[in-house]
């Protein structure tokens, strides 16, 4: 359905702002009016809230270190949020400092664009100053923490999410404020809570002693604003050369692969009963119930199972490219599909042992 982008420094409060996010939405989800008949199709299709975080793939804050250890960091913290995007689901991207990166949150734009599902990006602001001292105070209180040096580096590499740009767009500023301690208690009371209460309720945070600190009251989200734009928001549309081979391209190749190892596999058992030609000939292969002859060079003998895996490569590697995918094997599949109501083995085999007649030597 949709797919949130948490960005803001380290040590801002995006977690906090997370998990405020997620109370409230999944109280909307329960709530009765969410599946009113009233409610838009998008937002009764809404099933489940799910919070990513660094955590869910075992990413510490020490892998932002070096460069060596960050990359393959991110590219796990992407492959787990492409895993989890769906229709029903509105996934909360909270991967710590890696959705600091312009670049990485365009990677993630573009998954959420593919996968047919909005984005919009939440930035918690946050000064600098503030969030040294929250990480120092977290080192002193022997909680995880970033490395003086480390914590420097992120708040120089931080691009801010500007809505001039599409992949930031639609974009909520969320300040922090507040005292942490304060803020980070009550969301733990906030946690236990009923996930049916009210939203407004579930996300409120006492202010302890904001105004005593020096610090900004804590500022409620606009929960209805970002509602609206999760489930009834306009969503980018993959273009036409991405779309169609993203969402069949799983398929498609294991349905080359089958098909024609089928092929062979049928072939090698012909070789054993002694019913393939020994000077060329029709051949009757069987796969899936269908008989397929397969006429062999007259005068020559039958090709040799390891020709024929070669052939098969060379078919599988041929018909893999997105553009033979869309107009020539994956047509024929389609239309075997629609015909006959099966996954089209048949057109593939059919394709497979023409190209075997008309590749070997004659």
């Amino acid at each position: 359905m949709a797919l949130v982008i948490v960005s803001g420094l380290p040590c801002a409060g995006r977690s906090r702002r997370a998990q405020e996010l997620r109370l409230a939405f999944e109280s909307r989800i329960s709530s009765s009016s969410s599946f009113s008949a009233s409610s838009s199709s998008s937002a009764s299709a809404l099933r489940r809230v799910v919070v990513l975080t660094d955590d869910d793939i075992s990413n510490t804050r020490t892998v932002f270190d070096t460069q060596a250890a960050e990359k393959p960091a991110r590219a796990a913290y992407l492959s787990l949020v492409v895993r989890h995007l769906a229709p029903d689901a509105l996934v909360l991207a909270d991967g710590g400092a890696g959705t600091n990166i312009k670049g990485f949150r365009y990677q993630l734009w573009c998954a959420a664009r593919e996968a047919g599902v909005r984005c919009i990006s939440v930035l918690v602001a946050t000064p600098p100053g503030e969030c040294t001292s929250r990480n120092e105070r977290r080192r002193q209180r022997g909680e995880e923490a970033y490395a003086a040096e480390t914590l420097r580096e992120l708040l120089l590499r931080f691009e801010e999410p500007s809505s001039t740009v599409r992949w930031d767009s639609p974009l909520f500023v969320l300040p922090s404020g507040g005292d942490e301690e304060a803020a980070s208690s009550s969301n733990a009371n906030a946690l236990g809570a009923d996930a049916g209460k009210d939203a407004d309720s579930a996300s409120s945070i006492p202010e302890r002693s904001a105004a005593g600190a020096g610090l900004q009251a804590w500022e409620p989200a606009p929960l209805d604003d970002i509602w609206e734009a999760v489930s009834s928001g306009k969503s980018a549309k993959a273009p036409s050369v991405v779309a169609p081979l993203r969402s069949t391209t799983t398929n498609y190749l294991s349905l080359l692969e089958s098909s024609t190892q089928g092929v062979l596999s049928s072939f090698s058992s012909a070789l054993s009963s002694s019913a393939v030609p020994v000077l060329g000939g029709v051949v009757t292969l069987s796969l899936s119930g269908d008989a397929l002859p397969l006429t062999l060079p007259p005068g020559r003998a039958p090709p040799t199972l390891a020709a024929l895996q070669r052939l098969r490569r060379s078919f599988v590697r041929l018909h893999s490219t997105g553009a033979s995918a869309i107009s020539a094997i994956g047509a024929m599949v389609e239309q075997e599909a629609n015909a006959r109501g099966g996954g089209g083995e048949a057109a593939v085999a059919r394709r497979f042992v023409q190209y075997i007649e008309e590749t070997l030597p004659r």
